[in-house]
């Protein structure tokens, strides 16, 4: 429910909301893992192309773990050169930071990455967070 709830406040934008998965998600698509991250971007051209689509998309960041996210088509041609059949070029980044992704166990949202919204923005919505960040380093 509190998934539902930012959903509706903050798509399109910069946040992630891992959920559980359902039985019609593909393993492949989420690594065997029993929950998905669902994003709905605040790019024009991304929202048409997901828009112009009789299915949902599936799609990778647009980087290496651990990499900077690109802000650039050429830094995604940089960072993944020929493993990727074909990259959308939107132009520039707007903003330059990952989304925030938070998910739900036990209807306690809990924060996995900070990005383009501030804690303060969501709380109003889903009651205190839990911060549970996951280091890159190791």
């Amino acid at each position: 429910e509190k998934a539902k709830v930012l959903a509706q406040k903050f798509w399109p934008g910069p946040l992630t909301l891992l959920v559980t998965k359902k039985e019609a998600v593909p393993d492949i698509v989420t690594s065997g893992l029993n929950t998905v991250g669902l994003r709905c971007p605040d790019h024009a051209l991304t929202l048409q192309l997901l828009q112009s689509l009789s299915f949902p998309l599936a799609a990778p960041s647009a980087n290496p773990f651990g990499y900077v996210s690109p802000t650039t088509p050429q830094h995604v041609n940089e960072q993944l050169g020929d493993k990727v059949a074909y990259i959308l070029d939107g132009g520039e980044c707007r903003v330059g930071i990952e989304s925030t992704i938070i998910g739900f166990e036990n209807e306690q949202a809990t924060v996995f990455r900070l990005g383009g919204l501030a804690i303060e923005n969501l709380e109003p919505f889903t009651g205190p967070l839990q911060v549970q960040l996951h280091s890159s380093s190791n």
